[in-house]
């Protein structure tokens, strides 16, 4: 993709939620066959899986034709060997295996991309993001170069700066007075986590009788269904919408 077409391409990924239906569901459409045609032509589990059920990417013609797909299931899943469950279009030095939350009480592992630069185009990683905040005229500079971001992750990142602090969702469960502790003293503008885990971390602040959570200016949460009682539970807790 050239610089001009990329550039195009995110001025419209971008404001997709604000053109007419009509032509977010085109898109939308396009999406997905890209998608089918590169799973069925680089994951060798789709396509043995597709092929027995007789069915090809190009009978994908509208959103209706997706009954046409084979159910797939964590169980299936996990009765796969590794290999044919990777992307062959990537180098394998790119390619780690991490592991879902376990907020259903299965964790599930899978093969991902490494967040190495060469994948990342940083308007797209920042708006996947900070949609919410840029939105509301928050700038991308303000939040690469002034936000205090606190990351609650399955697999945390090893990222050295005075301007992140990362812990894993594990962490909470085995020592929650030490992630409290650390986002009181880090005190942040942005913190991001899974529903599930920003109500596990406002219940354990209670019990251990912690004191006041630290109050972000924004919190973000990502992953799961988000229900009205985990919002006012999480809005009590942290003082932030």
């Amino acid at each position: 993709m050239s610089p001009l077409t990329r550039t195009l391409h995110f001025a419209l990924w971008s404001r997709i939620g604000l053109l007419p239906r009509f032509f977010v569901t085109r898109w939308q459409l396009g999406e997905l066959k890209k998608t089918l045609r590169h799973a069925y032509h680089n994951v060798p589990f789709y396509r043995e899986l597709w092929d027995a059920y007789r069915v090809r990417p190009e009978d994908i013609r509208t959103s209706r034709d997706l009954r046409r797909l084979p159910l797939t299931s964590k169980s299936l899943f996990r009765s796969q060997d590794l290999e044919p469950l990777i992307d062959r279009s990537f180098h394998d030095r790119y390619v780690r295996w991490t592991e879902t939350s376990g907020s259903t009480g299965e964790p599930f592992r899978i093969p991902r991309t490494s967040p190495a630069r060469f994948f990342q185009d940083n308007r797209y990683n920042a708006f996947y993001w900070y949609h919410a905040l840029l939105r509301r005229g928050v700038t991308y500079e303000d939040i690469k170069n002034k936000f205090r971001v606190a990351h609650i992750m399955t697999k945390p990142e090893r990222r050295l700066s005075e301007w992140y602090l990362y812990r894993s969702t594990a962490s909470i469960r085995e020592d929650p007075k030490e992630v409290i502790t650390a986002l009181r003293d880090f005190q942040p503008d942005v913190l991001k986590a899974g529903p599930t885990v920003l109500v596990e971390l406002a219940r354990s602040a209670e019990q251990l009788q912690c004191g006041k959570l630290p109050t972000p200016r924004y919190l973000i949460s990502y992953g799961e269904s988000f229900n009205t009682t985990q919002r006012k539970v999480i809005e009590d807790a942290f003082g932030t919408r």
